[in-house]
Formats: C-alpha cells, sequence, structure tokens
C-alpha cells in the first residue's frame, strides 16, 4: 500500500503516512449497490442506502476532559509576556459559543466598566458558570445583549470569603450596578490589569517605541564625571482608574514599553537634579541612595506617571558589564509591535479553540479537510492570517498522528513536527513523550501545554528582571 500524496510505501493497516503525515483512509463500499464509499458516510451515493440505521446510530462524541479546552471549557483570560494590560471587548465574547467558565491568573484582577467607568472588579481565580443564562439574568430583565449576560453571569460566580460582611455587601452593590446597566444596555468592555510589580529598564529615550528593544543607557552630569547609566526598577499600577484611562481608551493591548517611553524623560530629570553635585567613587550608584531615588521619582510620578509609581530600585548603574546585562534584558521585556499584535490575536484564537462547542467540532472532524473546514469556520473574521492558522492546522494534525501512532517511528515523527510549528518548546515535546511511555498522554494535553506555557512565560521573564 502506497501514500495517495507522497507514495510512500507503506505497512498494511497504517492510518497515517510517515513521511508526510497524510492520513490514510481506509476502503469502504455499501452493502446494497456495492459503490465505493468515504469512511464515516451515513448515505450510500448512488442508491441512498443509510449504512448505519437511526436507531443504532452513535451519539456523537463527547470531548474528553482533556479535550481542546483550557481547563474543561473555561477560558484563559491571560497577559502575555511583556504586556500589563488587555481589553476583553464585546466583539470578543461574540467568538465564545458555549463556554463553562474563565479562568484569570492570579497576579491579576479584570474591571468590569460600563460606558467608560469601572462598575466592579473580580481579582484572580478560576470562576465556574452556575445554572442557564436565564437564572443568570433573571434579575436583570430579560432581552439582554449577549455581552451582558456574560458579565451577569460572570460576575454571579465569583467567588466570595464566609464571613467577609464587608466583602459582601460591596458584592451586592457591585451585582446592583452590573444589573441597573444591564437593563440600560450601557456599552461595557472588560480590562485586565496586572496588580503584582513588573520590572522595567528606563534608559534614554528612543525615537520610535520598537526601538527600546535595544537599550541604551541616558546621560548624567555628576560632580566630576558624565555618566550612561541604566536603571533597572519595578513599577506598580497603584491608580487603575488612572491608568485605564490615560493608556487604554484606543488600546487592546498595553507593553512596557509605551509606559517607559512615557516616563523616561521624567526619571531622567529626577536623577540629573538628584545626582549633579554627588560625588562617586565608581560606576554604580550606591544602594544607600536607591531609597532616596525611589522616594523622589514617586513624588512626581502621581502627576506624570498617570497611575504607575515605583516600588524599588534594583539598580542603578554605568558598569560594562551591566549595561550588558539591560541590553539582553531589554529585548526579552520590550516586545515590538508587530509581536504585541500577533500575541494579541494568537491568544484570542487560542481562546475560540479553547470553546467548548469549537473543541467539539475539532473533536468530530473525521479528515484533515474536515479540520480545514471547521478552522475556517473559527477564523471566519480573518482574525489570524492564512499563514498563522497554517501553524495550528499543522499543531493538529500532528497531535492527532501521535494519539493515534502505531509504532515509536510515527510518534516522534510527529512530536518533532508539533516543536517546528514554535508553539511549543522542545522540553515540552520531551515531556510529551515521557507521558507517552507511561501511557498517560491524552488528547489534547499538547494543546494545553501550549496554553499553560503563557503564564510560565511571563513568570519566567518577570523573575529574570
Amino acid at each position: 500500500m502506497n501514500c495517495p500524496k507522497c507514495n510512500t510505501v507503506l505497512r498494511a493497516g497504517a492510518k497515517f503516512c510517515t513521511s508526510c503525515g497524510q492520513k490514510i483512509e481506509a476502503s469502504m463500499e455499501c452493502p446494497q449497490c456495492s459503490a465505493p464509499l468515504k469512511p464515516g458516510t451515513k448515505f450510500c451515493t448512488q442508491c441512498g442506502h443509510r449504512m448505519v440505521p437511526a436507531e443504532k446510530a452513535p451519539a456523537s462524541p463527547q470531548p474528553e476532559a482533556s479535550d481542546l479546552n483550557t481547563v474543561k471549557g473555561r477560558i484563559y483570560w491571560n497577559i502575555q509576556p511583556g504586556q500589563v494590560a488587555r481589553v476583553i471587548s464585546e466583539a470578543e465574547f461574540d467568538s465564545y459559543n458555549k463556554i463553562q467558565g474563565i479562568i484569570i491568573p492570579e497576579g491579576t484582577t479584570a474591571y468590569i466598566r460600563a460606558n467608560g467607568r469601572t462598575i466592579a472588579s473580580i481579582s484572580g481565580g478560576t470562576y465556574d458558570f452556575t445554572g442557564s443564562s436565564e437564572q443568570a439574568i433573571n434579575n436583570a430583565g430579560r432581552n439582554l445583549r449577549k455581552g451582558w449576560e456574560f458579565i451577569v453571569n460572570l460576575f454571579k460566580s465569583r467567588k466570595r470569603e464566609e464571613g467577609d460582611k464587608t466583602g459582601e455587601e460591596l458584592y451586592r452593590q457591585q451585582q446592583n450596578v452590573i444589573q441597573e446597566n444591564a437593563k440600560r444596555g450601557a456599552a461595557f468592555s472588560i480590562i485586565i490589569l496586572l496588580d503584582k510589580a513588573f520590572p522595567l529598564l528606563i534608559g534614554s529615550k528612543q525615537q520610535q517605541i520598537d526601538g527600546y528593544k535595544d537599550f541604551t543607557p541616558m546621560n548624567i552630569q555628576t560632580r566630576y564625571l558624565d555618566m550612561e547609566l541604566g536603571v533597572n526598577a519595578y513599577f506598580k499600577i497603584s491608580d487603575p482608574e488612572r491608568f485605564i484611562i490615560h493608556y487604554l481608551t484606543e488600546r487592546q493591548v498595553l507593553n512596557t514599553a509605551f509606559i517607559v517611553d512615557e516616563i523616561t524623560d521624567t526619571v531622567r530629570t529626577v536623577l540629573q537634579d538628584a545626582l549633579y553635585d554627588v560625588e562617586l567613587s565608581s560606576n554604580r550608584i550606591p544602594k544607600e541612595l536607591h531609597s532616596m531615588l525611589k522616594d523622589k521619582i514617586n513624588a512626581v510620578a502621581a502627576e506624570a506617571f498617570f497611575g504607575v509609581s515605583v516600588v524599588r530600585i534594583v539598580e542603578i548603574s554605568a558598569a560594562n558589564e551591566d549595561l550588558d546585562r539591560f541590553r539582553a534584558l531589554s529585548r526579552e521585556l520590550y516586545l515590538s509591535e508587530k509581536e504585541l499584535d500577533y500575541l494579541r490575536r494568537s491568544n484570542e484564537f487560542k481562546n475560540r479553540l479553547s470553546d467548548t462547542v469549537n473543541a467539539q467540532r475539532l473533536h468530530e472532524a473525521s479528515s484533515d479537510l474536515d479540520l480545514d473546514k471547521q478552522l475556517e469556520v473559527i477564523n471566519h473574521d480573518r482574525l489570524l492570517h492564512e499563514d498563522e492558522v497554517e501553524k495550528f492546522k499543522y499543531f493538529l494534525k500532528n497531535e492527532r498522528i501521535v494519539r493515534e501512532a502505531q509504532n515509536d517511528d510515527e510518534r516522534n515523527a510527529a512530536l518533532a513536527e508539533l516543536a517546528k510549528t514554535g508553539l511549543i518548546r522542545e522540553d515540552e515535546v520531551y515531556a510529551l513523550q515521557d507521558q507517552l511511555q507511561t501511557n498517560s498522554y491524552q488528547r489534547g494535553m499538547a494543546f494545553q501545554m501550549m496554553q499553560l506555557r503563557d503564564g510560565i512565560e511571563f513568570e519566567r521573564v518577570r523573575l529574570e528582571g
């Protein structure tokens, strides 16, 4: 038997070509007229004979617990590496068909906004929707827009600590405000903000945002020396409302380079004023000055930084080895506009794949052609470009080969192809191999690994700072 695509000789009963990955369809004939049929056909195309009697037709397969769902049908509202904020718009809700809940990563907070103001907030955690949409909106009125039904259900499922009377009262107040705005049909959005400290590298002002990927130190005059300094510090969002209004009115995502661009001149001015008469004996600013410099920066931050403040100055240095390290770190911290746009779109596409209905459709795809059609439906609005979708197609096809491979050679070849997509790393492929060897691998594990890496990658970059 030969592969119909590349003509490679295959063993009898092979389900996939070991060279190109083409699925090998088994032959099938109509028992009534002997016409050749495709596998899975329910009716003969020649005589109309039913291949599977209606009363015996198997029910549609249900997704396994480890299917293409991000933790059992929940959508993962994450912030990508190098970002500090993300807007979840009403348009994104329209891409969800049926989900069982939301995961908001620890260290982030979701702010629910209606008509340009924050009316409620939800901290990091897992929120499973309870009951039907009808039950979720019974106090908010009928005929709500889809997005408001989603918000009501989301807020209904938020966690409340037992015995917390103050928190309970605030929860009820926010719930009432949500229902009032839902009845009025107010325009809404959800903004995810990082509520833990994040690292920034401050050097010289750049002409373009993408320029911050290549760190350039700032020039500072001290009593006897002109120094090329770099500042490594941790910042936080200290005034969420002011931060949202200033940075996120017209943006869907915000990366740290935009913040650096706005605060660089102010930081340099503060450092220059503070260090002008200081006599330094080395290329590193002494740590005993860090606290003083932090206080001086925060003194002007309330007016100049639009909701951002300094938590801790890690180091201020002009030493060559430190500046080289800053340059390497800046390429990790600051994403280009193109990279940022792709992360936003690919993250939303992953959420669509995690949607329960979409996962069911992908689960039921019986051939490469069916898989292509279902992904086309999911990408109906061209969220991803054609070449970007191809990576996901290739990933899902090879993940299926991994599951159904008849021997180690087929399986290892498919794992190698998974790594080539760039959607999972080489060390993750080794982890999948371990699961396969212990027979603990289940459908969708490769996809879940790809999803969970977003949060892990952010923590890695944050800790490197």
